[in-house]
């Protein structure tokens, strides 16, 4: 994915994420573009050095269930949802096996 930025002299360019990370460390751009606008540099928040750090965060890429920590409010869900599954099906089984 690349990412829109103006330089200094105000040249517009598409570059690479970690092309964008040493230009913000060098000051060679004043702005690049978010999905929600452009990010102005000494005036919104920008990145820091997320590679010298390691991420602690949850990866939102990856499956939710698979992804929390096994708390309480997670194994009620799972069962919920279980439950809005299975439960239909074994009442349409006894039905068709003429028990009902």
């Amino acid at each position: 994915m690349l990412i829109r930025v103006r330089y200094d002299d105000g040249r517009l360019d598409m570059v690479k994420p970690q092309l964008l990370d040493k230009l913000l460390e060098a000051n060679n751009v004043t702005s690049f573009m978010r999905s929600e606008g452009w990010a102005v540099v000494g005036r919104d928040i920008i990145r820091s050095h997320r590679r010298s750090k390691g991420y602690d965060g949850a990866d939102r890429r990856a499956f939710y269930l698979l992804n929390v920590p096994l708390e309480r409010k997670s194994v009620l869900r799972l069962l919920i949802a279980v439950t809005w599954v299975a439960g239909p099906l074994v009442l349409i089984s006894i039905m068709l096996s003429g028990l009902l």
